[in-house]
Parts: structure tokens; C-alpha cells; sequence
């Protein structure tokens, strides 16, 4: 559940374009309760966010968006015109937390809502959890009000470093399935279940992981070379031996 202490009922409002309703921020926890204005680039487009979300209000007015301590930011594309539109909107976006929910995008994507005052912050997801946040001091906290539960929930990482993040993540995983699949591919061989050989492999590569990210291997040390002589090792021209 949310924390109402920090984020009020109905007071997190959310700028979009797209199907939100189909992506994982209409999964965030609590969302029945904190969402509240709700605003796209048409006010039919705006209804229908509501209608599928099952909660908030549509707003036509950028202003009452300005109003709220946060505001969520979600595109399929467009992006640039949505962050335009609000940007040249007139609306007083100074103090507002404005994060934006991608996995393609940071927080730079709002910079030229920052400059006119905005709080300016990035949220992505690693699969069903944790979430991870860039950008402004404070962000990180309001995003943990807006989750709710445990810390743990939440990683914040620093400015800009979250796309570099999940694109070593993804290159990890893409590494890491082939052998994976191999290793199922012989245990069904072997007899078991195709539900038994995914459940032995994850649980061998869980443990193999938890296991070498405990304790690292240390990288061999290369033997030092011999030190070469200053004169280059051969006696100098004039000198008595």
C-alpha cells in the first residue's frame, strides 16, 4: 500500500499517450488510490485512460496537473510532443515531481521541463520487480511513497546511469539462456517434464549465482616482470670491468 504521509489520496497525477492500461505502470501498487488527474493530448484520449485504468479523473487542464507533488509520464511514442505540450502549457510546473516511466528513456528526456523548474526523475522495472530510479534528489522518496512497501522494492541508482543499467542486464540474460536452454533440453531428454527440467535448471542457477555474486572469483594476479637494468643491461662504452 502507498504512503499516505507522503503522497495524499488522488494527488499523483499522470500524462500519457498510449495504452498505459496495458503496460506495468497500471501495475504500480496502490494505483486506485493515489492517481488522480489524468491528462493526454486529447480529452477522449484522456477519458479513455480512466475507463481502462478504473481510477483517476480526466483533466483538460495542464495547471491542475502542475498542482499535484507528482506527476507520472508514460508513452508508447511520442514522447517529445507530450513533453512539449506541457512544457508550453503555461503551467506553473515549479516544485512538481515529474518522473517519467520507460525503459528506453531517462530523466534528460524532461530537461527542458526542468529548466523551468521541475523536479525531473526516470522509473523502470526489472521484470516484475524492483523498480529502478534516476534524477533529482526527493524523487526517490516520493516514488517510495507511491509503491509502497519494503525499500527493497525500490533501487535508486545515479543520474543517467539506469539505461546503461538494464542494457548490461539485458545483455547478461541474453548470454546466459542458450546454455540454459541446453541444460533443459537434456533433462527432458533424460525424462523429465518440461515444467521439472525448467524448475531444476532455475533452481541450479539461482544457487550457482546467489553463490558466485557472494563470493567472486579473484582475478589472477600476472607475475611481475623482471626489472630491466637503467643502462639497458650491457656495460657502458669507457667503463673498466
Amino acid at each position: 500500500m502507498w504512503n499516505r504521509e507522503i503522497v495524499p489520496a488522488r494527488s499523483v497525477g499522470l500524462a500519457c499517450v498510449g495504452a498505459v492500461s496495458q503496460s506495468w505502470v497500471a501495475q504500480l501498487p496502490g494505483l486506485s488510490g493515489w492517481l488522480g488527474p489524468v491528462r493526454a493530448l486529447t480529452a477522449a484520449a484522456s477519458t479513455r485512460v480512466v475507463q481502462s485504468l478504473r481510477a483517476g479523473a480526466a483533466t483538460d487542464n495542464w495547471t491542475v496537473m502542475a498542482g499535484c507533488p507528482a506527476v507520472l509520464i508514460y508513452a508508447e511514442s511520442g514522447l517529445g510532443s507530450l513533453v512539449r505540450a506541457m512544457a508550453e502549457s503555461g503551467s506553473p510546473w515549479t516544485g512538481t515531481a515529474l518522473v517519467l516511466c520507460s525503459q528506453t528513456e531517462d530523466s534528460r528526456a524532461l530537461d527542458c521541463l526542468k529548466q523551468l523548474g521541475a523536479h525531473t526523475g526516470s522509473l523502470a522495472i526489472i521484470e516484475e520487480g524492483p523498480y529502478l530510479v534516476e534524477g533529482d534528489s526527493g524523487v526517490a522518496r516520493l516514488i517510495q511513497g507511491i509503491i509502497g512497501g519494503h525499500r527493497s522494492q525500490l533501487v535508486k541508482v545515479r543520474r543517467e546511469a539506469k539505461l546503461p543499467l538494464l542494457a548490461q542486464l539485458e545483455a547478461s540474460l541474453a548470454a546466459a539462456l542458450p546454455p540454459l536452454t541446453q541444460a533443459a533440453a537434456h533433462l527432458r531428454e533424460a525424462g523429465l517434464s518440461a515444467a521439472a527440467a525448467q524448475a531444476l535448471v532455475l533452481s541450479a542457477f539461482q544457487r550457482e549465482a546467489r553463490t558466485r555474486l557472494k563470493s567472486p572469483p579473484r582475478r589472477p594476479v600476472a607475475p611481475l616482470a623482471p626489472a630491466e637494468p637503467e643502462d639497458g643491461g650491457g656495460p657502458v662504452a669507457g667503463a673498466t670491468l
